[in-house]
């Protein structure tokens, strides 16, 4: 299969016609929703079900590839309500990935690939990943930075995702500013909300052609409807805003308000800091030997240090644990060219080694903590999933910190002294649970040789350790708390 017998294939559908088809394949195959019955596949008892063979990263790639390609509706020969032209795009698209695939004999790559490809999609844009951004974002600095940079509260500005998420769960096409007004919202405000994420198909037909590349790494590469999830599909309405992958919707919205404050005076630090405090938040929920605290600064000679941003302990344990709101970079996810992931690993290496500067001043007694004798252990925890699970990354990122340790000057044996691990911000309620129920001798496990290179998550329920608490929890009532002041003003408003 060539890229131009792909291209082929795209063409000879339509686009709009498309696009409804790939919303209502997103909700069947990402939440569950039974297929309207107008398609005579995939309802239960029939022979032909997408769900077996179609999976949410496939669907990424149909909408690529059909904007690149698509044409008018009227008049295009094939549709993906019909089996057998679903399964043929499909396999253009399967047979292409394959075909590029045989040019890299790097099994690690691809299957660092593939993670970064895949795995996002089990964290669903739910209840509880909204939970989880509205429990950031409402601290009393970065609450600030959101009204002073979008003119909306933090409130108002979830108030208006979660809506504009609820409508596209029911439709594909919305007039979205009119049906939006019934929040009461400043409408120059929301209307600047809904341009940063929509498009016309030309322009994400112009940032797939910049994004492109056709080797090995082909369908790894940037999916402009990430950024611009929203389609102004008609001229005639360009009210009426159509979004094929609501799940891409959900996720722009709130993983994505970053980039929207990003530039924001006074940003950066707000964001670390009531990253900070979340983290202590869910440290609150520890039952059991173990305890959390904030360490208190220190001085070594005039300077003063601030230390690891949590400190765990438990009678024989101690676990130094420093809070990052750094994203992994695109090319390390893609890792095209030789050294983009190291690159890309370079500063999360960084702040390994600097927890490992706080652990000595810990040990020496220059930060004045009384530790337990016992042993002692590192945890990066990181705002977004790094997905640091294949051999590749966790290789060099090992390797990158040897490196740092010794620019530093620092003894590069303090891996094995001081293991570290990294686990992300979704992932830590589950930890903190099992911490709850086991103490701080899950780490002991983690830095076990079987568990290189393991997700906590996985790790967790693969050495029996995994444990159901309140924690696990907690982004689930921070929704509910909010969710009812937003069916108070939109009552049709609900996430699945």
């Amino acid at each position: 299969m060539t890229y131009d017998q792909l291209a082929k294939i795209a063409a000879s559908f339509g686009l709009r016609d498309s696009m409804v088809h790939i919303w209502a394949y997103s909700l069947h195959i990402g939440h569950g929703y039974g297929l309207p019955i107008e398609y005579s596949h995939s309802r239960p008892g029939l022979p032909d079900q997408i769900r077996p063979y179609v999976f949410e990263f496939y669907l990424d790639l149909y909408v690529r590839e059909i904007l690149q390609h698509a044409g008018p509706s009227k008049g295009a020969r094939r549709s993906l309500r019909n089996w057998t032209d679903l399964g043929t795009l499909h396999n253009a698209i399967r047979g292409y990935s394959e075909f590029k695939a045989k040019c890299d004999l790097d099994i690690w790559t691809t299957m660092h690939r593939i993670g970064h490809q895949q795995l996002p999609h089990f964290d669903r844009s739910s209840a509880a990943y909204f939970g989880r951004y509205w429990s950031l974002y409402k601290r009393g600095r970065l609450s600030n930075i959101v009204f002073n940079a979008l003119g909306l509260t933090a409130e108002d500005y979830f108030l208006l995702a979660g809506a504009t998420q609820a409508l596209f769960m029911r439709n594909y096409e919305v007039a979205l500013m009119p049906q939006l007004a019934m929040l009461g919202l400043d409408s120059s405000a929301v209307a600047a909300r809904v341009a940063a994420i929509s498009g016309t198909p030309k322009l994400l037909r112009n940032r797939c052609a910049l994004d492109a590349r056709y080797d090995s790494s082909w369908d790894y590469t940037p999916n402009p409807i990430v950024v611009k999830p929203l389609i102004q599909l008609r001229s005639d309405a360009p009210d009426r805003l159509t979004c094929p992958r609501p799940s891409l919707l959900g996720k722009r919205l709130l993983a994505g308000l970053f980039y929207d404050l990003a530039d924001a005076d006074g940003f950066a630090q707000a964001y670390g800091e009531a990253f900070e405090e979340l983290v202590g938040d869910c440290f609150s929920h520890l039952t059991g030997k173990a305890t959390a605290e904030r360490p208190a600064p220190y001085f070594v000679g005039k300077m003063q240090h601030h230390g690891s941003d949590w400190l765990l302990r438990d009678t024989s344990t101690s676990l130094f644990v420093e809070c990052k709101t750094m994203r992994i970079p695109v090319p390390a996810r893609l890792a095209a060219d030789p050294g983009d992931l190291e690159s890309g690993l370079a500063r999360l290496a960084k702040a390994v080694v600097q927890n490992y500067r706080n652990i000595l001043d810990a040990t020496s007694g220059r930060a004045g903590i009384r530790l337990p004798d016992g042993a002692i252990y590192s945890l990066i925890v990181t705002l977004e999933d790094w997905i640091l699970f294949s051999h590749k990354s966790v290789d060099a990122l090992t390797g990158l910190v040897k490196k740092e340790l010794e620019a530093r000057g620092m003894d590069r044996d303090l891996q094995e002294r001081y293991p570290f691990s990294i686990v992300c911000y979704a992932a830590l309620p589950e930890v903190v649970d099992s911490i709850s129920e086991h103490g701080l001798r899950i780490f002991t496990e983690k830095s076990s040789h079987r568990f290189k290179g393991y997700l906590f998550p996985q790790f967790l329920k693969d050495a029996e350790l995994s444990k159901d608490g309140a924690t696990a929890s907690m982004f689930d009532r921070e929704w509910e708390d909010l969710m009812g002041r937003l069916n108070s003003r939109f009552p049709t408003a609900s996430i699945t």
